[in-house]
């Protein structure tokens, strides 16, 4: 049966030989169109599920991008109660309304906590988002050598390969 593969092969690239050769030439093409065929469908939905993969993953970047403001508005926020308590602490002692005073003061430690709170907060979605979107590049890298791995192995030995869509592996 090999030979009469090899002499199939050997027939398409000379145009000669038996209609024995000849069939085995047409089965050859076919079966090279049904090795496309699969790779490339198997190529796709290789790309298509990693594409799915780093688009959550942005996605997921992003939110945590979005808390990252939130948490640095809400530590701005918060120092600028507590330069306002700190203010009114201070009016107020010169009143000399002490009780009064002591309770902005308090109110001014209080927002001071929660600032340095929201900040930590912040400092750790920056770290998360700037993980997450490092990890975009890995998700890049493994749809391209999961295409490749693919097309290698749906196109047998010997087959031409396959020519992919564009913007399927840049």
């Amino acid at each position: 049966m090999r030979v009469a593969w090899d002499n199939a092969i050997k027939y398409g690239e000379s145009a000669k030989g038996t209609d024995g050769t000849r069939k085995w030439w047409e089965i050859l093409k076919a079966n090279e169109h049904i090795a496309h065929k699969n790779a490339l469908k198997a190529a796709i939905g290789m790309a298509k599920m990693y594409k799915d993969a780093y688009l959550k993953v942005r996605d997921v970047a992003l939110k945590w991008k979005l808390r990252l403001r939130e948490f640095n508005d809400a530590s701005a926020s918060r120092a600028s109660l507590a330069i306002e308590y700190r203010k009114n602490a201070e009016y107020y002692r010169s009143k000399q309304e002490f009780p009064l005073a002591k309770e902005f003061e308090a109110d001014a430690v209080k927002m001071d906590a929660e600032e340095l709170k929201y900040k930590q907060k912040a400092e750790e979605a920056h770290k998360i988002s700037y993980e997450l979107e490092e990890s975009e590049k890995w998700y890049i890298w493994a749809q391209k050598t999961a295409v490749l791995n693919q097309i290698r192995v749906f196109i047998p030995a010997g087959v031409a390969q396959v020519a992919l869509p564009p913007g399927l592996v840049d």
